[in-house]
């Protein structure tokens, strides 16, 4: 093999690497920067479409604007005589209209002006009906000033665009000459650098370019670009115009409904992509010659530290080749590098050695390291298993101080049919004895009878308040029950929810606000009841300690309805002063709370979304704006994961 100077492997490495780099980039500018260069055609001709847009807009804007004072005048009621003097003045000294027709609701002329020139009479123009014009019915169902397609006038014999109007209940349309707008679009497309097409709705040759053939083309529709407008999609990328490469856009007038198309020159014809080509093609000979030319300079530069780096390996190196190394390269200064690097191989096994010991001692050090940091992960251990202790027993306070409420609610409640029912048994047991000591005397058939009906409305008094009293202390002993275990069951949700509702009323009868139901029977959930009274019973207390704060009314409403992959959605809302979005990020997390130290321990939220999570198995979110309310959605399954 023949072995090459390291001086000539460097000079062609050099060489051939500028050369691909310069490929590799040139190649990468061009598939970038063409790509963008067309986008910003593409991007140039919609631009420029919409600037004649908004040209040609603000000109018929003011065409408008003309026929303003006129409608209202027409809505004003009052003689027609001033209204047609009026548009008389409009017609013949405004320069813009050659007609300009008064039509009433039912769509009869009943004022018109011609400008001078035309042929006809105004008077024979009065009566006629526009009812039928397309003008006329688009006029009346849109409150905006309307402009037609271009049209063949009867008055001048010439094609005109009409616009029109609300004027109260009329309707005012002013028709103008087709080429005096013509002209006008004319010049503005006259002003641009690219070629521009106008077309109305029915994509027909307004102004701009003809394609170079001196012929109006009749309709456009079949055009890429102007088929893409018309469909509402996106312009192709490119069009051929008169031979030429374009990328096209185009923009539609609101106002008008007019299609303004126009193209970019695409491709060489395209100074942006032509530079760029020109640009990386000299590039790449540019970098060539200059990697020929600096590539010597390049190679004698880097060889010099090559050879110090030999001669400082001769003295550095001792000793004798200890083990076979590949055999010679092309390259006779590498071959030489190569010999001494065998000669340093013993002294670099001299430096394991020591790194070795070294190592050793580093271990010892991380070994003890790591048993100090061992202990310091037990006692961090321990403190949470205190903190989760510390917060379960909060949780259960928490938990009892709910359920001291609800009996504290429900025996004041009881105390009204309980004593009602004492009351009426009190009153049986004394006309009882006045019965017995009548009975002494001899009863008449008429005090027979007046007992008895006392006794049964007494009766009936006690039987109804005990009734009560009894359905209070069953629902309050499910409640109590449910709270205090975690009994699995099946119940029907409708069922829990009315005896959580019937539990808190007795809290809530001395408080401005009510609960309202919405959940139809027939959800049949296999649960825990308890948790999930526990949760509606903290959702309740939440709106009313916070939501009803400082409120003389307030509704709470809870619905209920199936959802899929059989679940049941349950929501809580309450229309009280909501909850900022700052803080509805953190409302679940445990002891955050807003009344520190007014009775708010923060641990509501925390327990409720516990139990819906860990327990239920749903979800629980909630949605709230300031001054709207607030709404808590729980998505619970109908049999929930078993524990």
């Amino acid at each position: 093999m023949r072995a090459w100077r390291l001086r000539t492997s460097l000079i062609l490495l050099l060489a051939l690497t500028t050369l691909v780099a310069a490929i590799i980039v040139g190649a990468a500018i061009l598939t970038i920067r063409l790509p963008q260069i067309q986008q910003e055609a593409s991007a140039r001709a919609k631009e420029s479409a919409t600037q004649l847009v908004q040209l040609t807009e603000y000109f018929v804007g003011g065409i408008e604007a003309q026929l303003v004072p006129l409608a209202h005048l027409a809505a004003q009621p009052g003689p027609l005589a001033p209204l047609q003097t009026h548009l008389d003045t409009l017609v013949q000294k405004g320069g813009s209209f050659d007609a300009v027709y008064i039509a009433n609701g039912s769509g009869l002329v009943k004022l018109v002006a011609l400008s001078p020139g035309h042929r006809g009479k105004p008077s024979e123009l009065l009566g006629a009906d526009l009812s039928a014009k397309t003008l006329y019915r688009a006029v009346r169902q849109s409150a905006q000033p309307v402009w037609s397609d271009k049209y063949l006038s009867i008055i001048s014999g010439e094609l005109a665009f009409g616009v029109g109007l609300h004027a109260g209940d009329s309707i005012i349309i002013g028709e103008v000459r087709a080429q005096r707008i013509v002209d006008i679009v004319q010049a503005f497309t006259a002003q641009t650098q690219y070629p521009v097409i106008v077309l109305d709705s029915r994509a027909e040759w307004i102004a701009g370019d003809r394609e170079g053939n001196g012929e109006l083309t009749i309709n456009w529709a079949d055009r890429p670009t102007i088929h893409a407008a018309l469909a509402g999609q996106p312009p192709p990328p490119t069009v051929s115009i008169a031979g030429r490469t374009m990328h096209p856009g185009y923009a539609f007038s609101p106002r008008l409904g007019w299609i303004f198309a126009t193209g970019v020159p695409g491709g060489m014809a395209n100074p942006a992509y032509r530079n760029t080509v020109i640009f990386v093609i000299f590039s790449l000979f540019g970098a060539i010659a200059v990697g020929l030319l600096l590539a010597p300079l390049w190679a004698a530069r880097m060889l010099r530290p090559i050879k110090a780096l030999i001669e400082n390996s001769h003295r550095i190196a001792a000793g004798n080749y200890t083990q076979p190394w590949p055999r010679p390269g092309p390259v006779i200064e590498l071959n030489e590098l190569t010999d001494d690097l065998k000669r340093m191989t013993e002294a670099i096994q001299l430096r394991e050695d020591a790194i070795r010991d070294i190592n050793a001692g580093l271990e010892e050090r991380v070994a003890e390291r790591t048993e100090a940091l061992s202990q310091a992960n037990g006692e961090l251990d321990a403190t949470v298993q205190n903190l989760k202790a510390t917060q379960g027993h909060l949780v259960q306070s928490e938990k009892l101080a709910a359920l001291g409420n609800l009996v504290a609610g429900v025996a004041h409640e009881l105390n009204t049919p309980i004593g009602n029912g004492l009351l009426a048994m009190s009153t049986l047991a004394g006309r009882l004895a006045e019965f017995n000591a009548a009975r002494a005397d001899g009863l008449r058939r008429a005090d027979f009878e007046t007992f008895i009906e006392q006794v049964g409305a007494t009766s009936d008094i006690a039987i109804r308040n005990l009734n009560r009293a009894a359905e209070l202390i069953g629902s309050f002993k499910q409640v109590a029950v449910d709270q205090t275990s975690a009994q699995r069951r099946k119940f029907d949700l409708a069922e829990v929810v009315d005896e959580i509702v019937v539990m808190m009323q007795p809290s809530l009868k001395r408080t401005p606000y009510r609960i309202e139901e919405a959940v139809p029977a027939g959800l049949v959930l296999d649960s825990y009841p308890g948790a999930l009274g526990q949760v509606l019973t903290n959702l309740i207390n939440n709106a009313v300690l916070h939501g009803f704060a400082g409120r003389d009314h307030g509704t709470i409403r809870i619905e209920a309805a199936a959802a899929p992959s059989d679940c049941v959605r349950l929501m809580v809302h309450d229309d009280g002063c909501g909850i900022p979005a700052e803080r509805q990020q953190r409302i679940f997390d445990p002891f955050f709370t807003t009344r520190l130290g007014q009775g708010g321990a923060g641990l509501g939220l925390h327990i409720s979304h516990t139990a819906v999570t860990h327990i239920l198995g749903g979800t629980l979110e909630v949605s709230s704006r300031v001054g709207a309310g607030t709404v808590f959605t729980l998505l619970l399954p109908t049999s929930a994961p078993t524990h």
